[in-house]
């Protein structure tokens, strides 16, 4: 018994996969390489060679095994030794050439004797495992049968070699009978296919060819007009009484949106801020007001001196029973001098110097609830008036685009918006500090936009009405389909109104249902066609077409049927 190792490549396994497979165990064996058609190793016969030299230096066998001739060919001319797996082998066919009078039938003899071969144990390796697989394969020739066999997890394969020639036989005569026979059948069936291809022609024809083509053109009557358009939210219904204009309801679409647009300074000055603050005044001295001037003093805990933006009037104390009760008001006040100094914290017990030596002096006091804010003296960011320019008029674009997409969400798709039906405003413009970074100044805008927008569909409805009274009591139903032309409209948004000149030109027609027609049209001969067709209001002219020449009526089938209506 001898040992050998198959394994089985793919196509797309190349030379080192096929180098891998001889080198996989250092013992001396048989090794079998399966290669199947269109393997990537037939692209070269160098790739047999090397495989040839690799099983010489390894000390071992190398048989190759494959149905591909080309692949059996390249690998017998390197020294290798083949096995065709293909289970009929292409053999040359010989035959004799005799007279026309003589049948002959010449067969290869076959061969008696087969060679018989001692099963031989065989390792099989998939490709890309390179290692032994738990299965063996035993190869046994036996006569005209091959099969697999599964048992206690193993794949037995029996394998039978076979030899044998293919009889090759060649008549040189067959009898003028035979022929006629077969000629004679052969025109019997030709004869009946044309036969049934005209019988389904002729089905066909009469089912899908038929059509019917019907061209209607109906009166028309053209009216130019020129008019003034009104739209206004006041009314709720189109309104023609008046000749000289046209007034259709409008809609108001309104959205408001403000936003703060921060920016960097361009340049940094040296500059001095003075603090400023709210303080809450109380006048418990008497039921009487005290006015305060504009400047007067108030004096901090601490001793800063801040000074009353403007003049305001301490209303006086509430006494009852003998009991006095403060009063208050809160006054605005700016700090004497600039700096940070003067960012005074909330404190209480504040004092009017000027009443320093009367009872009011301790009698009216003041407390700042928030600290003193904004006192400052040194560098930092200043915007110019071109920045500030510019920065409005980018916040103010900005915020149009905002408001725009407002819109879009808020108009639909029947709304039409003509130019100058819009109006966009700023209603707030203000430059802010942005808190925690003093680098930045910051733009605050507010604004509004507000459109009025109409349906195109009633204004057509409209003009149709008021311009083509007189058609219509003749029995014209519809408009074909007309554009309006525009002019330069004017919006008054405060009374709601948008007003345009409009001109363009309304052709009236008499309009008839296809679907009513096609049905009345069905099976139809052509002058019961012309009968309904030129019974129909407002028609004009007609022009029939039935196809193919031989169809007389109108077809059953609506598909069939094409109604054009001008």
């Amino acid at each position: 018994m001898k040992t050998e190792k198959k394994f089985f490549l793919d196509a797309i396994d190349g030379l080192d996969t096929a180098k891998e497979c001889i080198l996989a165990d250092s013992e001396e064996s048989l090794v079998i390489l399966n290669i199947p058609k269109d393997s990537v190793l037939v692209t070269a016969a160098q790739n047999f060679r090397e495989l040839k030299k690799i099983a010489v230096k390894e000390n071992k066998e190398l048989v190759i095994e494959s149905s591909d001739g080309e692949i059996l060919e390249l690998a017998s001319l390197s020294g290798i030794r083949v096995i065709n797996t293909s289970y009929h082998p292409r053999e040359r066919a010989v035959s004799d050439i005799l007279p026309r009078t003589q049948k002959t039938r010449t067969i290869s003899e076959k061969t008696k004797e087969r060679e018989k071969e001692i099963p031989v144990v065989t390792e099989m390796y998939a490709p890309e495992e390179r290692k032994k697989p738990d299965v063996s394969i035993i190869f046994e020739r036996k006569e005209n049968e091959e099969k697999r066999k599964e048992k206690k997890g193993k794949i037995f394969i029996f394998r039978k070699k076979k030899k044998e020639m293919r009889e090759v036989a060649e008549e040189e005569e067959v009898g003028e009978e035979r022929k006629e026979k077969r000629g004679g059948k052969r025109g019997r069936i030709v004869l009946l296919a044309i036969v049934l291809l005209l019988v389904l022609g002729a089905w066909g024809a009469s089912v899908f060819l038929p059509r019917a083509n019907v061209t209607l053109v109906m009166k028309k009557a053209s009216v130019p007009f020129e008019d003034t358009l009104v739209i206004t939210t006041k009314i709720t219904s189109p309104d023609i009484s008046n000749k000289e204009r046209t007034s259709v309801p409008g809609e108001l679409l309104s959205a408001k949106k403000n936003m703060l647009l921060e920016f960097d300074a361009e340049a940094r000055e040296n500059v001095s801020y003075k603090a400023k603050g709210i303080l809450t005044v109380s006048n418990a001295y008497s039921a009487s007001p005290q006015t305060l001037v504009a400047t007067t003093r108030f004096e901090s805990p601490d001793g800063k001196i801040f000074r009353l933006d403007e003049k305001t009037v301490v209303p006086g104390a509430k006494i009852s029973g003998g009991k006095t009760t403060p009063s208050s008001v809160d006054v605005k006040v700016t700090a004497d001098a600039p700096g940070a100094e003067w960012n005074v914290a909330p404190a209480k017990d504040w004092k009017i110097p000027g009443f320093k030596g009367t009872p009011r002096y301790d009698t009216f006091t003041a407390e700042n609830t928030k600290a003193m804010s904004g006192g400052f003296v040194g560098e930092m960011p200043v915007v110019s008036e071109t920045q500030k320019q510019s920065a409005a008029e980018d916040a103010g674009k900005s915020l149009k685009d905002v408001l725009n997409g407002e819109m879009f969400v808020l108009m639909s798709d029947t709304f039409k918006l003509l130019p100058g039906g819009e109006n966009f405003e700023i209603t707030k413009n203000e430059y802010q500090e942005v808190k925690n970074n003093p680098n930045k100044l910051g733009v605050f805008v507010e604004g509004e936009m507000k459109r009025i927008v109409f349906k195109e569909d009633t204004v057509k409805n409209a003009l149709f009405q008021k311009y083509g009274k007189s058609y219509i009591a003749e029995g014209y139903t519809i408009a074909q389909p007309f554009d309006i032309a525009y002019g330069t409209s004017s919006l008054d948004f405060a009374n709601k109104t948008l007003t345009v000149p409009i001109h363009g030109t309304i052709t009236y027609t008499f309009g008839t249902d296809k679907d009513t027609l096609i049905n009345e049209f069905k099976g139809k001969d052509e002058a019961e066609l012309k009968r309904i067709i030129f019974s129909l209001p407002g028609i004009e002219n007609a022009t029939i077409s039935l196809w193919p020449f031989w169809v007389t009526s109108v077809p059953k089938n609506e598909k069939s049927i094409h109604v054009e209506v001008q």
